[in-house]
């Protein structure tokens, strides 16, 4: 996944949250892939907070991300941690920038 699709994604899924709702989120930090096992490799995008920041904080109130340090005994996927978002959606009208699609903010 590109960032481009990357930043898609995020203000639809602030969208798919009721206002005033609660979004809670999981990113590995910094992956640029990931495998399960053998399996295939799936591609990923390599956010890091200033990224998650930059897409989530026009489109919410109370963005919190907290980074939990990566555990040297799992596999290594290249991800240098987890970035763990909480924010709220905010109620009333759209606010933010739109997103690159056109669609307005939540």
């Amino acid at each position: 996944m590109d960032s481009a699709v990357f930043t898609l994604f995020c203000p639809a899924f602030v969208r798919a949250v009721r206002p005033g709702g609660r979004l809670l989120a999981a990113f590995m930090e910094r992956m640029p892939s990931y495998r399960i096992g053998t399996g295939p490799v799936w591609p990923a995008c390599p956010v890091d907070e200033a990224a998650l920041r930059a897409v989530f904080a026009p489109r919410t109130t109370g963005l919190r991300i907290t980074r939990v340090a990566k555990d040297p005994t799992l596999p290594e996927y290249g991800d240098t941690g987890i970035l763990l978002l909480t924010a709220e959606r905010p109620h009333g009208p759209p606010t933010g920038p739109p997103a690159p699609d056109g669609t307005p903010a939540p």
